[in-house]
Protein backbone atom coordinates (compact mmCIF):
# COMPACT_ATOMS: atom_id res chain seq x y z
CA UNK A 1 0.00 0.00 0.00
CA UNK A 2 1.56 3.77 -1.13
CA UNK A 3 -0.38 6.19 1.22
CA UNK A 4 -0.02 9.81 1.50
CA UNK A 5 -1.71 12.71 3.01
CA UNK A 6 -1.34 16.61 2.69
CA UNK A 7 -3.10 19.26 4.56
CA UNK A 8 -3.05 22.93 4.55
CA UNK A 9 -5.06 25.05 7.47
CA UNK A 10 -5.54 28.87 7.50
CA UNK A 11 -6.49 31.14 10.15
CA UNK A 12 -8.40 34.10 8.68
CA UNK A 13 -8.85 36.25 12.09
CA UNK A 14 -9.87 34.78 16.14
CA UNK A 15 -13.05 34.01 14.53
CA UNK A 16 -12.67 32.22 11.23
CA UNK A 17 -10.52 28.99 10.53
CA UNK A 18 -9.91 26.62 7.34
CA UNK A 19 -8.62 23.57 6.54
CA UNK A 20 -8.07 21.42 3.53
CA UNK A 21 -7.06 17.65 3.20
CA UNK A 22 -6.63 15.48 0.20
CA UNK A 23 -5.31 11.71 1.11
CA UNK A 24 -4.48 9.49 -1.49
CA UNK A 25 -4.05 5.21 -1.39
CA UNK A 26 -3.10 3.27 -3.92
CA UNK A 27 -3.08 -0.67 -3.19
CA UNK A 28 -1.91 -4.22 -4.92
CA UNK A 29 -2.37 -7.46 -4.34
CA UNK A 30 -1.40 -10.79 -5.30
CA UNK A 31 -2.12 -13.96 -3.82
CA UNK A 32 -2.08 -17.89 -4.47
CA UNK A 33 -5.07 -18.87 -5.55
CA UNK A 34 -6.33 -21.92 -3.49
CA UNK A 35 -8.49 -23.26 -6.26
CA UNK A 36 -6.13 -22.49 -9.10
CA UNK A 37 -2.58 -23.09 -8.19
CA UNK A 38 -0.06 -21.54 -10.65
CA UNK A 39 -2.67 -18.71 -11.09
CA UNK A 40 -2.80 -16.34 -8.51
CA UNK A 41 -5.65 -13.79 -8.39
CA UNK A 42 -5.07 -10.01 -8.49
CA UNK A 43 -6.14 -6.76 -7.74
CA UNK A 44 -5.46 -2.92 -7.25
CA UNK A 45 -7.59 -0.28 -5.77
CA UNK A 46 -6.90 3.51 -5.36
CA UNK A 47 -9.34 6.14 -2.59
CA UNK A 48 -9.20 9.50 -2.85
CA UNK A 49 -10.17 11.83 -0.33
CA UNK A 50 -10.69 15.32 -0.05
CA UNK A 51 -12.04 16.96 2.29
CA UNK A 52 -12.45 21.25 3.12
CA UNK A 53 -14.02 22.91 6.24
CA UNK A 54 -14.74 26.32 7.66
CA UNK A 55 -15.20 27.15 11.28
CA UNK A 56 -16.58 30.25 12.44
CA UNK A 57 -17.01 30.99 16.16
CA UNK A 58 -19.82 33.47 16.93
CA UNK A 59 -19.58 33.79 20.26
CA UNK A 60 -17.60 32.36 23.01
CA UNK A 61 -20.68 29.77 23.62
CA UNK A 62 -21.11 29.29 19.58
CA UNK A 63 -19.82 27.85 17.21
CA UNK A 64 -20.35 26.57 13.81
CA UNK A 65 -18.87 24.25 11.52
CA UNK A 66 -19.53 23.35 7.68
CA UNK A 67 -17.34 20.21 6.05
CA UNK A 68 -17.64 19.10 2.39
CA UNK A 69 -16.21 16.28 0.69
CA UNK A 70 -15.38 14.19 -2.20
CA UNK A 71 -14.44 10.69 -1.74
CA UNK A 72 -13.80 8.33 -4.87
CA UNK A 73 -12.81 4.59 -4.41
CA UNK A 74 -11.74 2.29 -7.04
CA UNK A 75 -10.91 -1.29 -7.40
CA UNK A 76 -10.41 -4.10 -9.64
CA UNK A 77 -9.45 -7.96 -8.71
CA UNK A 78 -8.74 -10.62 -11.49
CA UNK A 79 -8.40 -14.13 -11.26
CA UNK A 80 -6.33 -15.44 -14.07
CA UNK A 81 -7.53 -18.72 -16.36
CA UNK A 82 -6.65 -20.93 -18.79
CA UNK A 83 -7.47 -19.50 -22.37
CA UNK A 84 -7.47 -22.27 -24.18
CA UNK A 85 -11.31 -22.93 -26.56
CA UNK A 86 -10.68 -27.19 -25.56
CA UNK A 87 -11.36 -26.46 -22.19
CA UNK A 88 -14.08 -23.50 -22.13
CA UNK A 89 -17.48 -23.68 -21.37
CA UNK A 90 -18.40 -20.57 -23.00
CA UNK A 91 -16.71 -19.67 -26.12
CA UNK A 92 -13.90 -16.93 -25.46
CA UNK A 93 -14.40 -16.59 -21.75
CA UNK A 94 -11.23 -19.27 -20.86
CA UNK A 95 -12.05 -21.91 -18.38
CA UNK A 96 -14.70 -21.87 -15.78
CA UNK A 97 -14.97 -23.42 -12.52
CA UNK A 98 -16.09 -27.22 -11.83
CA UNK A 99 -16.93 -28.04 -7.83
CA UNK A 100 -16.69 -32.02 -7.86
CA UNK A 101 -18.81 -32.01 -4.57
CA UNK A 102 -18.34 -31.54 -0.18
CA UNK A 103 -15.16 -32.46 0.79
CA UNK A 104 -13.05 -31.74 -2.82
CA UNK A 105 -11.58 -28.46 -3.49
CA UNK A 106 -13.18 -26.86 -6.33
CA UNK A 107 -10.94 -26.36 -9.47
CA UNK A 108 -10.62 -23.37 -11.58
CA UNK A 109 -10.12 -19.67 -11.29
CA UNK A 110 -11.70 -17.94 -8.44
CA UNK A 111 -14.05 -14.92 -8.82
CA UNK A 112 -13.36 -14.39 -12.64
CA UNK A 113 -13.48 -10.46 -12.67
CA UNK A 114 -14.72 -7.50 -10.15
CA UNK A 115 -14.86 -3.92 -10.74
CA UNK A 116 -16.07 -1.64 -8.38
CA UNK A 117 -15.74 2.29 -8.47
CA UNK A 118 -17.70 4.70 -5.36
CA UNK A 119 -17.96 8.20 -5.60
CA UNK A 120 -19.11 10.21 -2.30
CA UNK A 121 -20.47 13.48 -2.52
CA UNK A 122 -20.92 14.74 1.68
CA UNK A 123 -21.76 17.78 3.13
CA UNK A 124 -22.21 18.58 6.86
CA UNK A 125 -23.63 21.57 9.39
CA UNK A 126 -22.68 21.59 13.02
CA UNK A 127 -23.57 23.73 15.75
CA UNK A 128 -21.79 23.64 19.05
CA UNK A 129 -23.12 25.33 21.99
CA UNK A 130 -21.84 25.34 25.40
CA UNK A 131 -24.10 26.77 28.36
CA UNK A 132 -21.93 26.18 31.85
CA UNK A 133 -21.26 22.49 32.04
CA UNK A 134 -23.27 21.70 29.11
CA UNK A 135 -22.39 21.51 25.84
CA UNK A 136 -25.07 20.36 22.98
CA UNK A 137 -24.07 19.48 18.80
CA UNK A 138 -26.79 20.26 16.43
CA UNK A 139 -26.29 19.27 12.90
CA UNK A 140 -26.76 17.58 9.66
CA UNK A 141 -24.72 15.62 7.10
CA UNK A 142 -25.98 14.44 3.74
CA UNK A 143 -24.08 12.11 1.42
CA UNK A 144 -24.53 10.85 -1.83
CA UNK A 145 -23.13 7.93 -2.86
CA UNK A 146 -22.68 7.03 -6.73
CA UNK A 147 -21.66 3.26 -7.02
CA UNK A 148 -20.70 2.02 -10.64
CA UNK A 149 -20.15 -2.21 -10.58
CA UNK A 150 -19.29 -4.91 -12.58
CA UNK A 151 -19.88 -8.11 -11.04
CA UNK A 152 -19.08 -11.00 -13.64
CA UNK A 153 -19.25 -13.94 -11.05
CA UNK A 154 -20.69 -16.05 -13.52
CA UNK A 155 -19.07 -15.27 -16.54
CA UNK A 156 -16.81 -18.34 -17.29
CA UNK A 157 -19.38 -20.71 -16.20
CA UNK A 158 -19.10 -23.68 -13.97
CA UNK A 159 -20.25 -26.75 -13.16
CA UNK A 160 -21.30 -28.21 -10.01
CA UNK A 161 -21.83 -31.96 -9.10
CA UNK A 162 -23.24 -33.51 -5.96
CA UNK A 163 -20.37 -35.94 -5.19
CA UNK A 164 -17.17 -36.95 -6.41
CA UNK A 165 -19.18 -39.87 -7.76
CA UNK A 166 -20.98 -38.18 -10.20
CA UNK A 167 -17.57 -35.96 -10.88
CA UNK A 168 -15.41 -38.93 -11.64
CA UNK A 169 -18.85 -39.89 -13.99
CA UNK A 170 -19.14 -36.80 -15.44
CA UNK A 171 -22.52 -36.57 -14.57
CA UNK A 172 -22.84 -32.07 -13.40
CA UNK A 173 -25.42 -31.97 -11.01
CA UNK A 174 -25.51 -27.75 -12.31
CA UNK A 175 -24.40 -25.44 -14.72
CA UNK A 176 -24.50 -21.59 -14.51
CA UNK A 177 -23.41 -19.21 -15.93
CA UNK A 178 -24.52 -15.07 -17.35
CA UNK A 179 -26.93 -15.57 -20.17
CA UNK A 180 -24.52 -14.58 -23.17
CA UNK A 181 -23.97 -11.23 -24.63
CA UNK A 182 -25.20 -9.79 -20.81
CA UNK A 183 -24.35 -6.43 -19.39
CA UNK A 184 -23.50 -6.88 -15.77
CA UNK A 185 -22.31 -3.09 -15.06
CA UNK A 186 -24.09 -1.39 -12.76
CA UNK A 187 -24.57 1.96 -11.75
Amino acid sequence: EDFGQARVDKTFSEKDSFFTRYTISDTSITDSAEQWPGFPRFGNSRGQFLTAAESHTFTPVLLNQVRVSFSRTFGIFNSPTLEDPNLEFIQGKGLGSISPGSNVTAIGPGTPWIVFNQNLYTISNDVYWTRGSHGLKFGTLINRYHVFTEPTTARRGGYTFANLTQFLQGVPNQFSSETPGSNTYRH
